[in-house]
């Protein structure tokens, strides 16, 4: 890919003037008017710069470049900085309209999915240039299979679970309530409105993801391997994260799983030492995923009135700290098995939690996983006789949790 392409610049201006249309709104609404201000004239000044035909004035195409990666590195600082802005959704915005254009400049076609997928992936689904991402990186992705001869197919399974990932090997001295079947209004009375977890079983054994996602095939052939997902590097996220081809995210997980299993470590050394497609929203990013899930009714039932899609996807071994949530929870195992610990709001203090100055992680409690003993026993603060919980989770079972639960 040599230049940017006639139409997607002409989209490109016509988004700007939309978004130039609405400055009055960013700003008349939020404290941030200066920030509306620099981010509109960073936007207007590259798309300014990519829509230069020849070099005019003295500027050249590397000129574009550097312009066009200077608004990159101004939105990622924005968008990821200690005080968060005020006008994320402008920033947003103006990313996402930058990862178009620089794409339509890459060399290869595949650093032009990766900006592609990049765009959706901190942009997200709303944007004006959402539409013209989600297309190019289709049609990207099928030229990258195509030219690598990766035909969609195969039957190879994802590998087994090693030892410690499984919940078999796993004591539940407390299990928490499982049913079989749960209709709506004893939902809302019995659990929803009395903050009760339960564990419901067969509930999404008959999704299509079930017997299509355990498939390495699936993930790794076809343009779906081809496309960037956002990996996190450790369960802090005090290594960020990297962007991952979904085909070399599998490989990892397999690596991992594959090391661990054939190691004479230690159930904690077998722990993952990070990879971890975690919070992500899937489903919004890939749409092509999402006929093979289904949105439980009981989702529309949160205290927030919005529904948040998201998938976590990790090798063997994936760990995550004790938290909370501050909003409630339909957890769906639908590939390998998982084991979760439950502790109530009520216990909170005997956690561990992070003091307010660790603003972006205060619904983290600071124990490591690692050193995460049965009970807390250890620790200094044992949680009450009869307050924790867990549960094994298997391929097809939801798991619905109540908020601000641990």
């Amino acid at each position: 890919m040599t230049g940017p392409g006639k139409p997607t610049l002409c989209l490109a201006a016509e988004i700007m003037r939309s978004l130039e249309e609405q400055q009055q709104e960013w700003a008349g609404t939020l404290a941030g008017a200066a920030e509306v201000k620099l981010a509109l004239e960073l936007a207007k000044k590259a798309l300014g710069l990519a829509l230069e035909e020849e070099p005019s004035e003295g500027i050249a195409r590397k000129d574009a470049a550097e312009v066009l990666q200077k608004l990159h590195d101004t939105c990622w600082e924005h968008l990821h900085g200690q005080r968060l802005s005020e006008c994320l959704s402008l920033w947003r915005e103006v990313f996402a309209l930058n990862c178009l254009l620089r794409s339509t400049g890459s060399e290869t076609a595949r650093e032009a999915l990766r900006l592609l997928d990049l765009g959706l992936i901190l942009g997200g689904p709303e944007t004006h240039v959402a539409e013209t991402l989600f297309a190019q990186a289709e049609d990207l992705a099928k030229e990258l299979a195509r030219k690598r001869g990766l035909d969609e197919g195969g039957s190879q399974l994802l590998a087994e679970p090693a030892p410690f990932g499984k919940p078999s090997g796993l004591v539940v001295k407390r299990p928490v309530e499982e049913v079989k079947d749960l209709g709506m209004e004893d939902f809302l009375v019995i659990y929803f409105n009395k903050k009760r977890p339960v564990v419901l079983r067969q509930s999404c054994s008959f999704w299509p993801a079930i017997r299509r996602w355990c498939k390495e095939d699936f993930w790794c052939h076809g343009a779906l391997g081809q496309r960037f997902v956002p990996v996190e590097r450790d369960y802090w996220m005090e290594e960020g994260f990297e962007i991952m081809q979904l085909k070399d995210f599998i490989q990892h997980c397999k690596a991992e799983a594959s090391e661990r299993s054939t190691s004479q470590a230690s159930a904690v050394e077998r722990l993952s030492k990070g990879g971890y497609l975690a919070q992500h929203a899937l489903l919004d990013q890939l749409p092509s995923l999402e006929a093979d899930v289904q949105t439980p009714d009981f989702a529309l039932c949160g205290s927030t009135g919005t529904v948040l899609r998201q998938v976590f996807f990790g090798p063997n071994g994936t760990v995550t700290p004790v938290h909370w949530d501050p909003y409630e929870n339909i957890f769906c195992q639908v590939v390998g098995e998982k084991y979760l610990r439950l502790y109530p709001p009520s216990e909170a203090p005997k956690l561990y939690p992070r003091t307010s100055s660790d603003q972006e992680m205060q619904n983290n409690s600071q124990i490591e996983p690692a050193d995460l003993p049965p009970d807390l026993v250890d620790l200094g603060r044992t949680v009450s006789a009869g307050k924790a919980a867990a549960a094994r989770m298997a391929a097809g079972l939801f798991w619905i949790l109540p908020k601000e639960f641990g």
